[in-house]
């Protein structure tokens, strides 16, 4: 199993480079009508079957997972670490896994409690900044921060000022285009809760695009 992780994945997809990377409004979900009940079934099975079995799961739903994290990060060198643990957490997890929701859909749920670890790790970064601050050497036009000045570096960042369960909700449902059912299930909170959250959120990217003249 660690051998397979080892080795690089699919490709992920790039974030779509037209104005935000993802829509407010939740597209039509494109599996609906392709015998999604079946591979449903198939993937709970090969998630409960050996490691043969692991690996087409793994191959099947890699580049999903990657480019998943891929947009919420926007840094492609912790894709292929933070995929790989997302897969390793699910394996050493499989029978955790109850059948609520699609397996692919649990799978996101695990990468979203990375992905929210590594913001958390991001924003302790950025205190620690600005506290130092008036020690560090003036900035470079080489330094990263000055590089990220394109349109969907300036609207991710706008999303990771969101509160954490906020970012979970929008993204896992107008991203990853999960139910609002589904996303209520992978995070363990009301129906009701995660409409709440993911109403707040979208109000205030509306705002914060507003604000700092994003379209």
């Amino acid at each position: 199993m660690s051998e397979l992780l080892r080795r690089p994945g699919p490709e992920p997809a790039e974030p779509k480079p037209d104005g935000l990377p993802f829509s407010l409004v939740p597209r039509a979900r494109a599996d609906a009508a392709c015998g999604e009940p079946v591979a449903v079934r198939v993937d709970a099975e090969a998630l409960r079957g050996d490691v043969d079995e692991f690996t087409v799961l793994y191959r099947r739903h890699y580049r999903r997972i990657a480019s998943y994290v891929l947009r919420r990060l926007g840094e492609r060198e912790l894709v292929e670490e933070l995929t790989a643990e997302v897969f390793l957490r699910a394996f050493e997890a499989r029978v955790s896994y109850r059948g609520a929701v699609p397996v692919v859909s649990w799978l996101l749920g695990i990468a979203t409690n990375l992905v929210c670890r590594e913001i958390r790790r991001r924003r302790r970064e950025r205190r620690w900044r600005r506290l130092t601050r008036p020690w560090q050497r003036r900035a470079t036009p080489s330094d990263h921060a000055s590089e990220v000045a394109d349109e969907l570096a300036h609207v991710r960042a706008l999303v990771d000022e969101l509160p954490i369960h906020q970012q979970e909700v929008l993204t896992l449902h107008c991203l990853e285009e999960l139910p609002l059912n589904e996303v209520a299930t992978v995070l363990g909170i009301a129906l009701g809760t995660a409409k709440s959250r993911l109403s707040r959120a979208r109000a205030s990217l509306r705002v914060a695009l507003e604000s700092r003249g994003g379209r």
